[in-house]
């Protein structure tokens, strides 16, 4: 086996690896922000939020998340989220969905005071922003 062939399946497994680091990141920085930007009642919303591989994941839990408004996902979200990433793979279609029944309220129709622009729509506007710090921090 020459040199050259080792070489370029070490940089494939590399680049492979580091695209998947880059894309959890990605996906787990989106995430966090839509929790940090979540009201908080009863947490129940917090804890709903889901991240599906090439589907969206539409299961409501029982999760609650009571951390206070802007504080960052608990450890039982967290762990979930890495454990729903775990087969993604660069170029899969990731979606992060809150399926509960006064989500699209939540979003759109200013129905908490402590989230009245949403979340998503908010952490939207700050994507390539998150790209490029993950990108940069996965070199």
């Amino acid at each position: 086996m020459s040199s050259f062939s080792a070489d370029l399946r070490e940089f494939a497994t590399r680049t492979n690896r580091t695209m998947k680091t880059a894309l959890h990141g990605i996906v787990l920085e989106l995430g966090t922000r839509m929790v940090i930007r979540s009201p908080v009642d009863t947490g129940r919303f917090r804890g709903n939020w889901q991240i599906g591989d090439g589907t969206p994941d539409t299961r409501t839990d029982s999760d609650f998340d009571k951390q206070p408004l802007g504080s960052p996902p608990s450890q039982g979200t967290f762990a979930r989220w890495q454990d729903q990433l775990e087969g993604a793979r660069p170029g899969s279609v990731i979606y992060i969905t809150n399926s509960l029944p006064y989500a699209r309220r939540l979003e759109y129709e200013g129905w908490s005071k402590q989230a009245p622009a949403g979340m998503v729509r908010v952490t939207v506007t700050e994507y390539a922003q998150i790209i490029r710090r993950v990108l940069e921090n996965a070199k």
